[in-house]
Formats: C-alpha cells, sequence, structure tokens
C-alpha cells in the first residue's frame, strides 16, 4: 500500500479516526502543489484566507499547480485523491507563505491546515529546484 491507496481507500473523517503519521505525509505533499500560486490567481490575501483542500479541485487550476517539472502522474493522482477524500476535503488552508529571493538565495514556504477548531497543523515546503 502506497499513499494514494491510503486515501483513497480511507473514508474515516479524522474524528473518526486520529491523525497519524501517513496524514502527516499527505499534507506535506498537498503543500508541493504550489496552492499559492491557485490563491494568488484568485486575487485573495493568502495569508490570511481560508479554502478547504476540495476547493482546489479544478481543472483551471492544475496547470499552475502542477507545473515544477518536479510533479509526476502519481502526485497529480493523489492530489485528485486528497481533494475528494471525506478526510481530507473540508480541512481548511490557511496563512500560507512563500517568498523566494534569488539575490539573496532565500526561499522559505509554510502554510497552516485547520484540522478542527482546536487544531492546526503547520507544513514547510523544501526548496526547489531554483
Amino acid at each position: 500500500m502506497n499513499i494514494i491507496d491510503f486515501v483513497a481507500n480511507n473514508h474515516d473523517r479524522l474524528k473518526e479516526s486520529k491523525f497519524g503519521d501517513v496524514d502527516s505525509l499527505v499534507l506535506c505533499q498537498v503543500y508541493y502543489t504550489r496552492l499559492e500560486v491557485v490563491l494568488d490567481g484568485e486575487d485573495v490575501e493568502r495569508e490570511s484566507a481560508k479554502w478547504p483542500l476540495k476547493e482546489f479541485n479544478k481543472a483551471e487550476y492544475f496547470k499552475d499547480m502542477f507545473n515544477d517539472a518536479i510533479t509526476d502522474k502519481q502526485n497529480f493522482e493523489l492530489m485528485q485523491n486528497v481533494f475528494t477524500c471525506r478526510r481530507y476535503r473540508d480541512i481548511l488552508v490557511k496563512s500560507i507563505v512563500s517568498e523566494l529571493d534569488e539575490s539573496s538565495t532565500k526561499q522559505f514556504a509554510a502554510c497552516c491546515y485547520e484540522l478542527d477548531a482546536d487544531t492546526d497543523y503547520v507544513c514547510f515546503r523544501g526548496t526547489d529546484g531554483t
């Protein structure tokens, strides 16, 4: 079983089955889809916006979300499952920060997922090819 299988076959909501290591891996991988690019295109303040994951499941977003020359067919399949899965689709994405300053070779990316009213999960994205 891989994480695609886990997401495709896990229909328990987070309140029905506690958050675990694989959930952590899934949410980290979601952030590699460049969610901030979608929010920038929607002309919202990405650091204060709250979007459920299911709202990113729009064909018009995919070109921007999956254009880093690293994302492959399996990652796209994972995201399709995440965006429609009962376990993840209503998780809110918020506090997205993505900064790139090539002159100082600085790169930073992080976001926060609101799992429920009392629990936030912070995710950091590693550097890319730049």
